[in-house]
């Protein structure tokens, strides 16, 4: 579940996600920050994630945090090419 906190196009995405757990109570929430920079022929990513709340259970997915960063590009990529 992710829940869009900021919006600035085309430079700024602020979303908070969770993965739910066992009775709906998440095993973390974590903030992320994509900041998009202009240099010239390319555009700089600048990618930030911030662990919120993590509850027990929540070790082998903060753990793969590095796969769910890449799915999380990969979305937004979709999401641009589709406007």
């Amino acid at each position: 579940e992710a829940i869009y906190r900021e919006m600035d196009p085309p430079k700024k995405l602020v979303m908070e996600s969770s993965v739910p757990g066992p009775g709906g109570k998440p095993f973390f929430k974590i903030l992320q920050t994509i900041t998009l920079e202009d240099n010239g022929n390319e555009t700089g990513l600048v990618f930030e994630a911030k662990v919120l709340q993590a509850n027990p259970g929540s070790e082998p997915f903060l753990g793969g945090m590095k796969q769910g960063t890449n799915g999380t590009l990969d979305n937004l990529v979709a999401y641009l090419e589709k406007r």
